[in-house]
């Protein structure tokens, strides 16, 4: 029997479901606008971008590209890493990596409105996040990943435990494929990824 995701809503969006996250990626995924125009209405409604693109050149004429795209569809769109390109996009929230983390605190009293996210591999990340009462976070890595070969993967047991213990809805991210999100329980909210929304 396959298990369900918990489909509960995301964030501070009264009557909003999320069941996907797109994470662009250049190298992996490069056009994520291809994607976003092949999603049915209801597959729209049901989804999220996170903008990375962390090297790109033109980041910023790209991500209002991508910002316009998704708020035709009327998609979330976040940025990641960088509040100051999230505020000049007019982006709908931000995406921390875990590595920024310690400012998570004071960004969610500067900007309440924003929807704000995080990527969490360990308890002590989550913790952070907690405290920052974030909108969502993206547990990961939970199985082994493209993205990162030479990583270890949280495992299934390690990443259930993690979510259990989370006050925000968790997103598995990881080497999510049609096969491996089988593998996820009831506890992830959805799923995140690069790969999977390759067309």
């Amino acid at each position: 029997m396959k298990r369900q995701l918990n489909h509960k809503g995301f964030g501070k969006r009264e009557g909003l479901t999320l069941r996907k996250v797109l994470m662009t990626d250049p190298a992996r995924l490069p056009d994520p606008l291809r994607v976003i125009a092949s999603w049915s209405r209801a597959e729209a409604q049901q989804s999220a971008v996170i903008y990375r693109d962390y090297t790109r050149p033109d980041r910023e004429s790209f991500g209002h590209q991508l910002r316009q795209a998704a708020k035709a569809r009327r998609i979330p769109f976040l940025v990641a890493g960088d509040i100051h390109l999230c505020v000049r996009l007019r982006a709908d929230g931000l995406h921390l990596p875990a590595w920024s983390l310690q400012k998570a605190y004071g960004l969610r009293r500067l900007y309440p409105k924003l929807l704000m996210t995080s990527a969490c591999h360990s308890q002590a990340e989550l913790s952070l996040a907690n405290k920052a009462k974030l909108d969502a976070v993206l547990i990961s890595p939970i199985f082994p990943t493209a993205s990162h070969p030479d990583g270890k993967a949280l495992g299934i047991i390690k990443a259930t435990a993690l979510a259990q213990s989370s006050t925000q809805p968790c997103f598995a991210l990881g080497g999510i494929d049609h096969k491996s999100i089988q593998k996820l329980g009831s506890v992830f909210h959805g799923i995140a990824g690069i790969g999977l929304f390759r067309i």
